[in-house]
């Protein structure tokens, strides 16, 4: 290949590079400025109002609206559905 050649194909190439990089940066600048603009913050504070010595030792979701936890306190495991829309709770013991 000729000098000439290969001088073409670099600067083709490094237009190229340049041209992917400043698309690259304003797909993020697009991506984080509509995601700002859009975003709502909502904090929800619940509380299961446990003591000291229960401990949480497992959680799943049920569905959107329930959460179930297992709580141990002492010796005994027991369960606990959260309803999330009425802060509602339902423990669960195994008799």
């Amino acid at each position: 290949m000729s000098k000439k050649l290969l001088q073409f194909i670099v600067i083709i190439l490094a237009i190229l590079i340049f041209f992917c990089f400043s698309a690259l940066i304003y797909g993020f600048y697009l991506k984080l400025t509509k995601n700002q603009k859009n975003a709502e913050i909502s904090i929800n504070k619940h509380s299961l109002n446990l003591t000291n010595n229960e401990k949480i030792i497992n959680i799943q979701p049920i569905d959107n609206q329930q959460i179930l936890f297992t709580i141990s306190k002492e010796e005994t495991i027991y369960a606990l559905i959260y309803n999330v829309n009425d802060k509602s709770k339902q423990i669960i013991t195994n008799k």
